[in-house]
């Protein structure tokens, strides 16, 4: 494996303790109450391609995106009684209206916890002499298949627009798609922004797969889920034992993923 993947997958297991650490403490003080929530949860699952082909396999990949994202609305809202913001259909996932939601909607939202799940296609595209080594590509409704640089959406701008959100704000991305860790040297550089002023907002970053490798029916998503409605997790779990149990979950979600590293 190649050195930046190492160092992609150890920024990867670190965020990882983070996400569970502050999961656990974060989502028992957001059950529904008189007041607003201090938790938003939004998903953002593409399940329709401009140019998808009519494979069975592509099919398989829509279906499971679009079951995840039901998953998800069903976990938050069964368990902490917070509605989930799921976009899904054509119209919400295209490149615009993704943009949208990133600069108009992000920036505007009074929740001081957010939760954004990313269930896509993705493509990692090296940049050997620029400073972020690689760029993120996220298929959406729009996108382009031959030109997906021209009409997807860069996990940079993911970034940017979190970015923007209101001061004290903490986030977390969960991002579903091949190539994931491609959008980790754009992480790097978001923390040492943020890390600089004490008061901007805090971005979590958990990516499925490294730069090189794919990602499958959403399993990842699946595994997060099935994790965190398994009773007696702990919160002090090492990076080891959690990728272990993500592996563990995956396995029983997909058995073949000891045949597909992810």
């Amino acid at each position: 494996m190649r050195r930046g993947s190492d160092n992609n997958m150890c920024r990867i297991l670190r965020a990882l303790c983070i996400v569970f650490c502050a999961a656990y403490c974060i989502l028992p003080s957001c059950q529904a109450t008189d007041e607003e929530p201090a938790l938003a949860v939004t998903v953002i699952a593409v399940t329709s391609f401009m140019h998808g082909d009519d494979s069975a396999a592509s099919a398989k990949i829509s279906q499971q995106i679009d079951a995840s994202a039901e998953h998800i609305r069903q976990y938050f809202e069964t368990n902490f009684k917070i509605p989930a913001r799921v976009l899904k259909t054509s119209d919400q996932t295209t490149a615009p209206a993704i943009r949208d939601f990133l600069f108009k909607d992000l920036p505007a939202d009074t929740h001081r916890v957010q939760l954004i799940f990313i269930l896509s296609h993705g493509m990692e595209k090296p940049y050997p002499n620029s400073p972020a080594n690689s760029e993120l590509f996220i298929a959406t409704s729009d996108t382009d298949n031959q030109r997906p640089e021209a009409s997807a959406v860069r996990g940079e701008e993911l970034l940017s627009g979190i970015g923007h959100m209101r001061n004290g704000t903490s986030s977390f991305l969960f991002l579903d798609t091949c190539n994931s860790a491609a959008i980790g040297s754009f992480t790097t550089r978001l923390y040492d922004m943020v890390s600089s002023q004490t008061n901007l907002s805090r971005t979590m970053v958990l990516a499925s797969s490294l730069e090189d490798q794919y990602s499958y029916n959403a399993r990842f998503t699946e595994a997060l889920i099935k994790l965190w409605s398994s009773p007696g997790n702990s919160c002090n779990a090492t990076p080891k034992e959690i990728a272990s149990a993500l592996a563990s979950a995956m396995d029983q979600i997909d058995p073949s993923s000891h045949v597909n590293a992810q």
